[in-house]
């Protein structure tokens, strides 16, 4: 092999990594805005061809060559394509995270209602239990005091330990 086909294979091998690392950028900054909402939350919400670059690693003239012309229209495409759907520039950027914040915001304040209006039920309903609940004593104390009158004396109650015990055996 010649020095001159030695010299083609290492430009088409340097020319094939850089079109690797630019696809491996452009996905990841797509995933990024994906997962951030439209959003590009890196270089205050700014995407460019230089942004890009930096991401994949390369210098900022690697696309100026000519060689790089075709990678140099298919970047151009792809940011055009992507700026298209996701939200740029620093003023756009802020109205959309102010208006995020906001409705997460409205949501807390929401769910804070909510909590505040459970533990208001809650606390009714352990009031109501507790009102129940003497009730139930005070009807169980009469009840004991009407089979005593009925029975005219003869029967004699069982301390509340006995009584368990029994129930408990049955």
């Amino acid at each position: 092999m010649t020095i001159g086909e030695h010299g083609k294979l290492e430009a088409i091998e340097r020319k094939s990594r850089t079109e690797k690392k630019l696809l491996a950028a452009m996905k990841e900054i797509e995933l990024v805005i994906d997962s951030n909402g439209g959003l590009y939350p890196l270089n205050n919400g700014k995407l460019s061809q230089q942004e890009l670059l930096r991401r994949a690693k390369l210098s900022s003239a690697a696309l100026q060559k000519r060689t790089h012309e075709r990678l140099r229209n298919d970047v151009n495409a792809w940011l055009r394509r992507v700026l298209k759907k996701s939200i740029c520039g620093a003023k756009s950027v802020r109205k959309a995270v102010t208006d995020r914040v906001e409705g997460v915001k409205a949501e807390l304040e929401q769910l804070m209602q909510q909590r505040s209006e459970s533990e208001l039920e809650y606390i009714e309903a352990k009031d109501a239990l507790a009102k129940q609940e003497l009730r139930i004593s005070e009807l169980e104390q009469e009840n004991e005091r009407l089979k005593r009158a009925i029975s005219g004396g003869n029967v004699v109650g069982f301390p509340a330990t006995v009584k368990k015990a029994l129930k408990g055996s049955e």
